[in-house]
């Protein structure tokens, strides 16, 4: 999330008799960069820095705009430049200590990037921008008790700010607070009824609580506004899929994968839908002919064609890092379960949902879909 001076407050600030030429470039100069036209914006703001009549005064606006053209392009290292050059001429800059933490964030250098955030927070303590920005870095540094503190403390300062109770919600969710997760996503919904992403994200927490039709309830607003959203899509399908509605899910896995042929995962449970309706055909074998034939979750997806035996996807699942074992274990063990369930080799599938459902991370599909199978197979 990106702080930025408006070029009507920066022209706010720059009203008074003109200075001449350099004057004149840096007005054409913010001008550009209202309209969002980064490469006119650096060419005229290095211009308005370069011309000897520019009042020194105005240089931090001249470099800042320029480094926010530079981070719009992705050029990364010259916004870095431009932000600290703002900065030696304005150290009490907030907004040049903000930009240059997101332009530090996109290099990945996250220690430089929460300095600033800091910084700038020291300098403007009544912005919830800046809390904001500095609990996504905690939330992404696995810190989260940090990042609630800042989240609370952004609500605190904007009692309607619907970013922070959106990402404070989910910290809530991942942390199995369902009870706060809801309150903060039923707020985000208030704020604005009209977002589906507060519906997609409160319906995680209906599923989290086993309240399945309220789920797909908030799954089927979200997606009257945002239709062609697939993971939306594909969660609407998984909740019909975990309600035993088989034909429903189908139906809507189909749209799943009109969305994204290349997906892997929505062809995936198209098949295995269609199967359990009963209504198989040739559907993977059609779909599949676009899929990626090496990366994960090729080795599944080849199970499934009848050109891998279950056994080569589960021994492909442990290659990787710990985290992507895991992940890929997970992946494997839930469905090489549902392929041997789909085969009738009960005996066979329930060990390995059982282990999907004790291993998957929180935030993996597979989970909630192997819990709601064994319940079936009980």
């Amino acid at each position: 999330m990106r702080a930025f001076l408006s070029a009507g407050l920066l022209c706010v600030a720059l009203a008074g008799p003109a200075a001449a030429s350099g004057y004149s470039l840096l007005n054409a100069g913010i001008a550009a960069r209202s309209h969002s036209d980064a490469d006119e914006t650096i060419r005229l703001m290095t211009l308005a820095i370069a011309a000897p009549d520019l009042p020194s005064r105005f240089l931090p606006v001249a470099y800042l705009d320029r480094g926010e053209a530079y981070d719009d392009k992705k050029q990364y290292d010259p916004a870095i430049a431009d932000f600290t050059n703002c900065l030696r001429l304005k150290p009490d800059s907030f907004y040049c200590y903000s930009q240059r933490a997101s332009s530090y964030g996109e290099e990945k250098k996250y220690d430089a990037e929460l300095a600033d955030i800091s910084a700038a927070i020291q300098l403007r303590p009544d912005l919830a921008i800046g809390y904001l920005m500095r609990g996504a870095v905690n939330a992404d540094a696995n810190k989260m008790d940090a990042a609630v503190a800042d989240f609370t403390a952004a609500i605190s300062i904007e009692p309607d700010s619907m970013p922070a109770y959106f990402l404070r919600g989910e910290i809530y969710r991942l942390q199995l607070k369902f009870d706060a997760a809801q309150s903060d996503l039923d707020k985000v919904v208030d704020l604005n009824p009209k977002d589906p992403d507060g519906y997609f994200a409160r319906a995680l927490i209906y599923q989290d609580r086993g309240k399945l039709r309220d789920a797909l309830d908030d799954l089927e607003t979200g997606l009257k506004y945002e239709p062609g959203d697939f993971d939306g899509r594909l969660h609407a399908g998984l909740v019909e899929w975990e309600l035993g509605r088989f034909d429903d899910a189908a139906v809507t896995f189909e749209q799943v994968v009109k969305i994204r042929p290349a997906n892997a995962y929505g062809v995936l449970w198209l098949d295995i839908a269609r199967l359990k309706a009963g209504n198989a055909d040739d559907d993977l074998l059609r779909n599949a002919a676009g899929l990626d034939g090496v990366k994960w979750p090729a080795p599944i997806i080849a199970v499934f064609l009848g050109k891998s035996l279950p056994g080569q996807a589960i021994k492909a699942a442990n290659s990787g890092t710990p985290d992507i074992v895991q992940n890929q274990t997970c992946e494997a063990d839930f469905y090489v379960g549902e392929w041997q369930l789909l085969h009738r080799n009960a005996d066979i599938a329930k060990p390995l949902l059982q282990a999907a459902a004790a291993n998957c991370p929180h935030d993996f599909v597979e989970l909630p879909a192997a819990v709601a199978e064994l319940k079936r197979l009980s």
